[in-house]
């Protein structure tokens, strides 16, 4: 148990401060697509690869973010 204690207490740190930037981003107006607690943005990213073609380059998936919401910049922050 003692050597499990380190990296838990790490994984939760993490995944802590993670979610206060991802809160804090949102509170002050980063454009970002819907965001799970748990999953962060992967269920969503997830969603737009699976309707594109195998191996397709990032830059489409980025596209099809945007495309998918107008509203947000050119530029946006995802949490993978």
């Amino acid at each position: 148990m003692d050597g499990l204690a380190v990296p838990l207490t790490l994984t939760a740190l993490a995944s802590f401060f993670g979610l206060f930037f991802v809160r804090l981003y949102q509170k002050q107006g980063f454009p970002m697509p819907p965001h799970s607690f748990l999953f962060g943005h992967l269920k969503f990213v997830a969603s737009v690869v699976g309707k594109l073609s195998p191996h397709v380059h990032g830059v489409y998936i980025a596209d099809q973010i945007r495309q998918k919401y107008p509203e947000m910049d050119t530029a946006f922050y995802l949490d993978i």
